[in-house]
């Protein structure tokens, strides 16, 4: 091989890896809004509940992405598998609250429209729903 060569499959490499990378935050993030679309269900009446229980599952989410960098050191490269933890939790704790922040629905309390819009795709229950206290399941897309 020719060293144009290598570099073209240099960056081949590096953009698979960014492309990788925008994927693994995309889909860790609607995982976080479907998991917090089941606290909105679940939580139905309670927003107070709904909302603590997020906060909190965010706190824990981020802790451990503070693990995660803290391990790291003072290294110059991290590891590619520390780089989608770090990815993984941080998103996965964006999208439940994202969730939650939108049943809020506080006017002033607004993100931006692309993670208002994902986060709208991914909440929408599609799992059946507990029976409510008349006995008959129900599912709700707000």
């Amino acid at each position: 091989m020719n060293a144009s060569s290598d570099a073209a499959d240099s960056r081949r490499r590096k953009a698979f890896a960014a492309g990788a990378a925008y994927g693994a935050s995309l889909l860790a993030f609607m995982a976080g809004a479907l998991f917090g679309g089941m606290i909105n269900v679940r939580i139905r009446m309670d927003t107070n509940a709904a909302s603590e229980l997020a906060i909190e599952i965010e706190a824990i989410l981020l802790l451990m992405a503070t693990g995660f960098a803290a391990s790291a050191g003072t290294k110059a490269e991290i590891s590619p598998s520390l780089t989608y933890g770090l990815i993984v939790l941080m998103a996965l704790a964006m999208g439940v609250r994202n969730a939650v922040v939108r049943k809020l629905a506080v006017p002033d309390l607004t993100t931006t429209v692309l993670t208002l819009t994902v986060t709208g795709i991914a909440r929408i229950p599609r799992l059946p729903a507990a029976p409510t206290r008349g006995g008959e399941p129900e599912l709700q897309r707000s």
